[in-house]
């Protein structure tokens, strides 16, 4: 009305890459996100990435960092390790019974 845009500038994706990272880093809940000159606010950070995953982006920066961190030798590709916590069950397929003390056999 009085040529006043109301609408925040959008913020430089450096700092929410910064904040997106320490949270896959660090494991941290979003609560815990960091406040400063360098962080992105919890609530636009996790906005971001929300639209990055569903437009491909967040795959996209992550893959490319990732081939970074390996052609400078920052990951070491030769010691792997598999959280087992998120593994599914034992046993599975169509010949096993599982009951409700587990698998009876089949």
């Amino acid at each position: 009305m009085w040529g006043i845009s109301l609408k925040k500038p959008p913020l430089h994706p450096r700092k929410i890459l910064n904040t997106l990272l320490w949270v896959l880093i660090t494991g941290a809940r979003w609560c815990d996100v960091p406040v400063g000159a360098q962080w992105a606010s919890r609530a636009c950070a996790h906005k971001y990435l929300g639209q990055w995953k569903e437009n491909g982006l967040l795959q996209l920066v992550l893959t490319a960092l990732q081939e970074k961190c390996i052609e400078w030798k920052l990951i070491d590709l030769t010691r792997l390790a598999v959280d087992g916590f998120f593994s599914a069950g034992k046993g599975g397929g169509e010949k096993v019974n599982h009951g409700f003390k587990g698998n009876f056999g089949g």
